[in-house]
Parts: structure tokens; C-alpha cells; sequence
């Protein structure tokens, strides 16, 4: 299949940026040259990114719900996605020398 209809997300990223010895491999990660040479056609992608774990809903005294309600649970979408935002640039930033003070190359 040439996955032409496809869109790959690729998740847990906040668990997966840790594990990468050097700021090269996070950067090869994220390139994700593998991708392309297997589905070049693809419709978009890879996108990465973490989804907070727990539940949505109201206590029932059975099951326990971390997120009381769809926008409590946004938030903490939008809350992992500045962290692993953060962690990954801190992460890159080595591997490249970029300032981030400057947001240039260092000489």
C-alpha cells in the first residue's frame, strides 16, 4: 500500500526523548528518515506528541477520573505539548549549537 490516505502520529513522546543518548539521536528521531523511504506517499506526517494519561469524567465511587471534564483535559494537552516543546528544543540545541538567547548559530 503506498498509505497515500495516511497520516502517522507517533506518540508517548515525553517517555521516548529521555531514552536518546545524544542530541543527534533525538534529532534523527524526529527526522524520521525511515518514514519516508517506507511511505513516501503518505498524507502528512510523522507528528509527534504526548497525550496525558487518565480519565475524563465524574466520580462514580468505581473509577477514578483525573480530568473532571473535555477541557480540563485540553489543558493538560496544551500543558504537555509546551513541555515536550521545551524538553526537545533544550535537547536539540545541543546537537546544533544553536543560542537560544540569539536564536543564531554560534561563531
Amino acid at each position: 500500500p503506498d498509505l497515500s490516505r495516511t497520516v502517522i502520529v507517533n506518540t508517548k513522546l515525553d517517555t521516548k526523548i529521555p531514552q536518546f543518548g545524544a542530541p543527534s539521536d533525538v534529532h534523527d528521531f524526529l527526522r524520521a528518515d525511515i518514514i519516508d523511504k517506507i511511505s513516501p506517499h503518505k498524507l502528512g506526517g510523522p507528528f509527534f506528541t504526548s497525550v496525558p494519561s487518565g480519565r475524563v469524567g465524574r466520580d462514580d465511587g468505581t473509577t477514578e477520573f483525573l480530568y473532571d471534564n473535555d477541557d480540563d483535559f485540553v489543558t493538560a494537552c496544551g500543558e504537555n505539548e509546551d513541555s515536550d516543546r521545551a524538553i526537545t528544543w533544550q535537547r536539540l540545541k545541543k546537537a546544533t549549537g544553536i543560542n537560544s538567547a540569539r536564536g543564531s548559530n554560534r561563531d
